[in-house]
């Protein structure tokens, strides 16, 4: 049942991922689907403790704090999803899978401004990254 779950979240942010690299937006929808996932996931098989839990909710919480204080250079929704994640994965999974998104999103966004795409006031979609750190943390336990 869990590789059920890991696929259709896996999906759901494949889709997050391309809506948010073609138009910027993020899809309250999707969230909503991939929160009520996480919530009878956890209600169901307990897969992580809830401390760990509250740890990977806090991460996205921070999120959110930065992308207010930032007036939203961060994504609100980037947060939200964050937030999700960390939810379903824990404190310790979301961190290592924020490590792989702003690792590759700063490679990519260097390899931008050396080719002279963008300028530094460019904005990025993050949930392309977010996706692939996702997966980077599938693949790596």
């Amino acid at each position: 049942m869990e590789w059920i779950i890991k696929l259709v979240i896996t999906c759901i942010l494949g889709l997050l991922a391309v809506v948010d690299f073609k138009k910027k937006q993020v899809s309250n929808v999707f969230l909503l689907i991939v929160s009520a996932i996480v919530f009878v996931n956890y209600v169901i098989f307990r897969p992580i403790t809830i401390i760990n839990l509250i740890g990977g909710v806090i991460v996205g919480v921070v999120l959110l704090g930065i992308s207010y204080v930032t007036r939203q250079k961060i994504g609100v929704g980037d947060g939200l999803l964050v937030m999700i994640l960390g939810a379903y994965l824990g404190f310790e999974v979301i961190g290592f899978l924020l490590l792989y998104a702003l690792t590759l999103s700063a490679i990519w966004s260097g390899l931008l401004l050396m080719i002279k795409k963008v300028n530094k006031h460019y904005t990025i979609a993050f949930i392309p990254f977010i996706f692939a750190g996702y997966v980077g943390v599938l693949i790596h336990g």
